[in-house]
């Protein structure tokens, strides 16, 4: 495989992902809820679990994506981002994610328009 074998399969993280996936919810409150759910699943899997956090202080850096798993030696083989709202900001948060080399890449949006 052209970026290294995926950490799991597309069907296993579907299943994961939707599994902890509260519907009827504010989007924030959904990205939350898949960040924390992965975020757990990696630390579980022993990789370096990088997750980008609202309100952060004034001259902290933010991480390009909402979550990475990151395996030293091999770089990052799982690239996630979460958008809701409309189609630009849908777009955006994808270019971002296609940017990334990874093995597997999870985007998970929503849009009214």
């Amino acid at each position: 495989m052209l970026l290294g074998s995926a950490p799991l399969t597309v069907p296993q993280l579907i299943e994961f992902v939707s599994s902890g996936f509260l519907f009827r919810v504010p989007g924030n409150d959904q990205t939350n809820l898949v960040k924390a759910a992965l975020e757990k699943l990696g630390a579980s899997r022993g990789y370096n679990v990088l997750v980008s956090r609202p309100g952060r202080e004034p001259g902290d850096s933010e991480w390009l994506l909402d979550l990475v798993w990151w395996e030293p030696g091999r770089g990052t083989v799982l690239a996630v981002e979460c958008q809701w709202g409309d189609a630009g900001e849908v777009l955006r948060g994808f270019e971002k994610l296609m940017a990334m080399k990874a093995p597997l890449k999870l985007m998970i949006c929503r849009s009214r328009r």
